[in-house]
Parts: C-alpha cells; sequence; structure tokens
C-alpha cells in the first residue's frame, strides 16, 4: 500500500507540473546581425536577452527567439503559417499600414538606415537623382524603397550580399559607391572593432524607423501578453538595461 501511496503521489506531481508548464511562444527575426543576433550558436544577442527577460517575467509563457530567413518567412506568411511573432520590423515593411492584416506591438528600439560611403569619396543623399548611375551595396534579399525602384529602372546598380558587414567590406574595397546599413548595426560594428572608421554617413538617412512586433490575427491572447510584458520592461527601465551592453 506505501509503494501505491507514493507512486499515486508522483503521478499526481507529475500532472501537476505538467498543467502548469508554460506555453512556448516563437519570437522569430531574419536580423542575423548585431545587435539583435550576435551568435546564433551561443545565443548571444539583444533578442535572445529579450526572450530570457520575458520568461523570466511571466508566470504563463516561455519565449525563445529564433532565426528565420526573410524568404522562409515570406512563405510561411502567404501559407496562413505564422505561429510566432515576428521582430524588430515595421507595417511599412510588411504592407501593413493600416495595421489591419496583423496584430501589432509598440515599438522598442529606435534605428535608421543609413547611406554609408568612404570619406574619403563621400556620397549625399539629396533626392533619388541622387542614385543616378551609382552602384549600392544591399544584403540580398531585402527591400529598399527607392533604391530597389531606381535599380528596376536601370538608372543604378545593385551589388547584393549576405549581410551588413559584407557591406561595409565592398565599401572598403571600391567596388561600390556606397552601401546602405542599420545605424545600430553600424556603431556596434565600429565599438567592437570589426570594422575600421574610415566612413561617411549622409546627413539624409534612407530611412528612420521604430522596431516594431507582430503576429497573425490568430494569435491575440498571445501578442497581449508580450505587450504587457513589454511595457512592463519599459516602465520598469529593464528594457534599457538590456539594450545598454549593445550600445
Amino acid at each position: 500500500m506505501g509503494y501505491r501511496h507514493i507512486s499515486v503521489f508522483f503521478v499526481l506531481l507529475c500532472l501537476s507540473m505538467s498543467s502548469s508548464a508554460k506555453e512556448l511562444i516563437y519570437l522569430y527575426t531574419y536580423h542575423n546581425k548585431p545587435p539583435f543576433i550576435v551568435s546564433i550558436e551561443k545565443q548571444q544577442g539583444f533578442y535572445f536577452d529579450l526572450a530570457s527577460e520575458l520568461s523570466k517575467q511571466s508566470a504563463d509563457y516561455q519565449f525563445q527567439t529564433l532565426y528565420i530567413p526573410r524568404k522562409r518567412l515570406n512563405h510561411i506568411i502567404s501559407e496562413a503559417q505564422l505561429d510566432g511573432i515576428v521582430l524588430g520590423v515595421t507595417p511599412k515593411w510588411f504592407k501593413d499600414p493600416e495595421e489591419t492584416k496583423y496584430l501589432w506591438s509598440d515599438s522598442f528600439y529606435r534605428d535608421r538606415d543609413e547611406f554609408v560611403s568612404l570619406k574619403s569619396s563621400p556620397f549625399n543623399y539629396l533626392t533619388p537623382d541622387s542614385f543616378n548611375d551609382k552602384t549600392v551595396a544591399a544584403v540580398a534579399g531585402f527591400y529598399y524603397f527607392g533604391v530597389n525602384e531606381a535599380v528596376a529602372q536601370s538608372s543604378m546598380s545593385r551589388i547584393d550580399t549576405v549581410g551588413e558587414l559584407q557591406v561595409l567590406k565592398l565599401i572598403e574595397k571600391r567596388r561600390v559607391d556606397f552601401g546602405i546599413v542599420s545605424y545600430s548595426v553600424f556603431k556596434y560594428l565600429l565599438k567592437h572593432g570589426d570594422v575600421v572608421d574610415n566612413f561617411y554617413t549622409s546627413p539624409i538617412p534612407h530611412d528612420e524607423f521604430k522596431r516594431r512586433a507582430f503576429t497573425s490575427l490568430a494569435l491575440s491572447k498571445e501578442m497581449g501578453a508580450f505587450n504587457q510584458l513589454l511595457d512592463k520592461l519599459k516602465r520598469q527601465g529593464q528594457l534599457q538595461q538590456l539594450l545598454t551592453p549593445y550600445q
């Protein structure tokens, strides 16, 4: 009888633990670049730290950051199979300016895309005519408004590469006139000595924006929890604490 009571106790304990297990929410990003992702293998970077802190703050949810290529993400969205929250984007990038196709979070990171060139041959953007007869370095698969259109009209050329560090390398080698690099990435790479500070940024950037998150309309409960936790981190100053090591 004693063993039976012990067995029943452990069964009930396991059931209790199972019922209290946290629900998993994936945080997707297609930005495999610092400071957002420093190392996928070591799970280092702001988005990994954010997932960890959100999980600590929530009694109901466990958050996990996953990298996913933009083309793969586009396919998942087109098939209505998005099962998580996408980090670090804007409604404009996903053709949802009215914010009706998806559920959106508040902003959590102010950023901009810079026109970067060499100090010895600076590129200044003034109007779309500034692109004429130029060659730009950009990340493959990324859409840059104005730039994509100019390339399509053959008024400028574009060389694609795998990331923004490689964009800067193309600029250093003078293979292009300028490149497009996020300020957050540019600042991180300079701070950590990944590139030499011989670059020039146009006073007028390509774009200024606030990074946000979105998910499908079907995940309103999960997005509501994410928004509440994000707001809590912002109000208590913990979000800035997470960002500080990467700034």
